[in-house]
């Protein structure tokens, strides 16, 4: 009887302070005006706002970058390899460049199987998934 006596005495102090923690009326009055603001805010754009221009280079050598003997891509003047974060705080703009730097590095590598492997490119295209035709590349020895 003791042990439902004590629960009883309690029980309203548990329910303010878990009313407390969950915050009245008013916490969640603020807590979905803050969702709402944060709705409306374009992070793109708002991480554009100090980022420098996405024009970047058309070549290995315009980012100052080569492949040495054992094909490694390095820094022609450092040698080290490649950096993700070029510019600290610009994620956006590293990914930027991070993906124009590969699509030189993808014409560079069909360019060697073409001309070292003697290889052949053929698009032939894809409509398994799309209305409009995909063209896949593939490589054929001629």
């Amino acid at each position: 009887m003791s042990i439902s006596l004590s629960f009883l005495i309690f029980l309203p102090i548990w329910i303010n302070v878990a009313e407390i923690q969950q915050g009245g009326p008013d916490e969640k009055e603020r807590t979905t005006a803050l969702k709402d603001l944060l709705s409306r805010i374009d992070l793109d754009e708002l991480m554009k706002k100090d980022e420098p221009p996405l024009d970047f280079p058309d070549t290995l050598e315009g980012f100052e970058y080569a492949f040495n003997e054992k094909g490694q891509l390095r820094h022609i003047k450092t040698g080290e390899p490649f950096v993700f974060n070029y510019r600290e705080d610009l994620h956006r703009w590293n990914q930027k460049r991070y993906e124009a730097l590969g699509e030189i590095i993808t014409k560079y590598v069909y360019e060697l199987l073409e001309k070292d492997c003697n290889l052949q490119k053929i698009s032939i295209p894809d409509i398994t998934n799309s209305k409009i035709p995909y063209f896949k590349s593939l490589f054929f020895i001629y």
